[in-house]
């Protein structure tokens, strides 16, 4: 089990890495030829995404992971994304920052933080697809007035 304070380091160093996760994120976009974002559009997907990554670190909420599954997940595939290169997008980032934070604290038990992170990623990818296999399965209808 992470320490309290590895828990706080944790989300501070993730927090203080967007700029390099948002590199990451449009390095992906460029391989898979997803739709054309703008890095502030990145910056904001990654920003959500580290901000969910710490709430689960440092708080006793998931309001955040529950809002960025809710609203971001199916923003992203009712605007044409698609789910290949949603994953590859999230999987990609995921595995940069679990190398990242594996390097970054060595003081850590690195059992009890690979089990963290491996978890955590692997629980959050799972519920970003379900949450985007279900935009596509039964898509938001807009009433026009």
């Amino acid at each position: 089990m992470l320490t309290e304070g590895d828990r706080l380091q944790l989300a501070q160093f993730v927090q203080g890495n967007v700029e390099k996760y948002t590199d990451a994120l449009a390095r992906a976009v460029e391989l898979t030829q997803a739709k054309d974002y703008q890095r502030q559009d990145l910056h904001q997907i990654i920003a959500g995404y580290v901000a969910i990554m710490s709430e689960a670190l440092v708080e006793d909420s998931n309001e955040k992971r529950t809002f960025y599954l809710e609203t971001v997940i199916p923003g992203l595939v009712t605007n044409g994304e698609t789910l290949p290169k949603l994953l590859y997008g999230a999987a990609s980032v995921s595995l940069i920052i679990s190398m990242d934070v594996m390097h970054a604290f060595p003081s850590a038990s690195p059992r009890n933080l690979s089990d963290w992170v491996a978890d955590y990623f692997a629980s959050f990818l799972r519920d970003m697809m379900a949450s985007a296999i279900a935009t596509v399965m039964h898509p938001p209808s807009y009433s026009s007035r």
